[in-house]
């Protein structure tokens, strides 16, 4: 503002009033204007702080942010290599499931196998022992034959009134004999059978030592039986055909008591032994009731050849 420059003459007191009130008016202008800076550069401060505070507080909030993230990640990877880890887990137990499987089956094929031998075994050996009892049968039906005729033979030669010669009685146990030896030729080959079976089932079956000596006991035993049999059966003829002539020729037939009842009871000594001998295996009880059945059909053919001879 521009004053007018003051006259010379000197200035009143309210003009001096006037100016004191303008430089104070200038001076309070002066003031607020400078509060009115301070305010804003105040405010301007606050902005910049409140800007730096909400950038590091986004920053922050962007680090959160990334590091939640990484561990949502890392938390997903671990739970995958879990879900990994079992579904191996599973396979392996479903790999181990299969192969148990696989060999049970293999084990059952094995048994089924197994079984369907012995089947076959067992009907072969049927099939042999049916043959076997055949050929017997037809063997004692020979035997009584030859016996027949040759007893027939002996007697209408002889005329009935001189003792049969050792050569006829060799005749009539000549069929017996044959008829031994191809027994024991038969149970020679059910024991060869029976051992081949027995270490065929060693795996399912304990051992058993006394199997083999007992099997080969029992065949000295028949050998023996078969051989006393065949001697007993020709001095049988010979000393029932000699008591026969020798009571025609003294008028009082008779009948030797004391040779007919003592073969009887070695016989049943024989059964006794061999019904022991059966308890100890099973197939032995067959070789036994074939043995002790040859033994009677000969006891019961000695007496039928006596009753013959005596009738004639």
């Amino acid at each position: 503002m521009f004053y007018k420059r003051a006259s010379s003459k000197p200035a009143t007191i309210q003009q001096q009033h006037e100016r004191q009130q303008h430089c104070q008016q200038q001076q309070q202008q002066q003031q607020q204007q400078q509060q009115q800076q301070q305010q804003q550069q105040k405010q301007q401060q606050k902005q910049k702080q409140q800007q730096r505070q909400q950038q590091q507080q986004q920053k922050q909030k962007q680090k959160q942010q990334k590091q939640q993230q990484q561990q949502q990640q890392q938390q997903q990877q671990q739970q995958q290599q879990k879900q990994q880890q079992k579904q191996k887990q599973q396979q392996q137990q479903q790999q181990q499931q299969q192969q148990q499987q696989q060999q049970q089956q293999q084990q059952q094929q094995q048994q089924q196998q197994q079984q369907q031998q012995q089947q076959q075994q067992q009907q072969q050996q049927q099939q042999q022992q049916q043959q076997q009892q055949q050929q017997q049968q037809q063997q004692q039906q020979q035997q009584q034959q030859q016996q027949q005729t040759c007893a027939r033979k002996t007697a209408s030669c002889m005329g009935g009134r001189h003792a049969i010669t050792p050569a006829a009685a060799r005749c009539f146990a000549a069929p017996q004999q044959q008829q031994q030896q191809q027994q024991q030729q038969q149970q020679q080959q059910q024991q060869q059978q029976q051992q081949q079976q027995q270490q065929q089932q060693q795996h399912k079956q304990h051992d058993r030592s006394s199997t083999p000596a007992s099997s080969s006991a029992a065949a000295a035993a028949a050998a023996t039986a078969t051989a006393t049999a065949a001697e007993a059966a020709a001095g049988a003829v010979l000393q029932l055909c000699t008591v026969q002539h020798a009571g025609e020729e003294k008028g009082s037939p008779r009948r030797d008591e004391d040779s007919s009842c003592s073969k009887p009871a070695s016989s049943s000594n024989k059964r006794k032994q061999q019904h022991e001998q059966q308890q100890q295996h099973q197939q032995q009880q067959q070789q036994q009731q074939q043995q002790q059945q040859q033994q009677q059909q000969q006891q019961q053919q000695q007496l039928d050849v006596y009753e013959y001879m005596h009738a004639l």
